[in-house]
């Protein structure tokens, strides 16, 4: 793992955007039956186990931020991880802590740069709800490409709001009409499950008293369906219920 020195940035990373996430929460899946793979896990994605804190509650997070880094150090204790990773890793917990978590100031606690209501996804994913601004980014990507060059005059900017404006309208008359006629073009599958796993994941996780919630091995498990080069057992999709059922019922 490479030394990257922290900095200071305005983007919420949205921890969702890797590969898919399912399994059981309540115990934590295995990664492939592979040392290789195993070592990269461990070495590799200990900085991207700080994004799955946006799944936890929001009264949770601190705990669950706390719990990471304690295991974390346990790691360094037993020198399962080098020195020059663990000084560059350290730096990073740091970094997480005083933009996402808190601030501690001598003997004071402050507010983090951002606070966990601004990132944390928990809610929106019991919800069914958006959990980033892609569709605004997207619109907004789009709507520039129909100028033709850059600095146009105020007049000029006011047609294109308003052509954006009736195309807008006919979007919504189109559906009003058809509402079994989508606004946008289909999503692809594969983000379709992983929405689906996420969605499972968290309400697995909700379901259980929060004094029996097990944070380590629901963020483990989040950890590691997030990461790339999992290769989760099919088994233990939840896409994998329906179809279940389906094939069922053809018989």
């Amino acid at each position: 793992m490479e030394s990257i020195e922290p900095a200071q940035s305005a983007t919420v990373v949205d921890p969702t955007r890797s590969s898919a996430v399912h399994g059981n929460v309540e115990q934590p899946m295995e990664v492939v039956d592979n040392t290789e793979v195993n070592d990269i896990a461990l070495n590799t994605n200990r900085r991207a186990s700080f994004v799955t804190l946006a799944f936890l509650p929001v009264n949770e997070v601190l705990r669950g931020f706390e719990e990471i880094v304690t295991a974390i150090e346990a790691k360094i204790a037993e020198h399962a991880i080098p020195v020059e990773k663990a000084t560059a890793l350290r730096g990073h917990m740091k970094y997480v802590e005083n933009t996402y978590i808190r601030r501690v100031v001598g003997r004071n606690t402050l507010s983090p740069l951002f606070p966990i209501e601004f990132w944390n996804c928990f809610n929106s994913v019991l919800d069914n709800q958006a959990r980033t601004n892609n569709a605004i980014e997207g619109w907004h990507r789009v709507f520039n490409k129909k100028f033709s060059k850059r600095n146009l005059n105020l007049s000029h900017f006011i047609i294109k709001l308003k052509e954006e404006e009736h195309t807008t309208w006919q979007l919504a008359l189109r559906h009003a009409a058809n509402p079994a006629d989508p606004l946008r073009n289909p999503r692809a599958n594969k983000q379709i499950i992983m929405h689906r796993q996420i969605s499972k994941l968290v309400t697995n996780y909700v379901e259980v008293e929060q004094e029996n919630r097990q944070r380590l091995p629901f963020l483990r498990t989040l950890q590691f369906h997030l990461a790339k080069f999992y290769t989760p057992a099919a088994d233990n999709n939840p896409e994998n219920e329906g179809n279940d059922e389906s094939q069922e019922e053809e018989q």
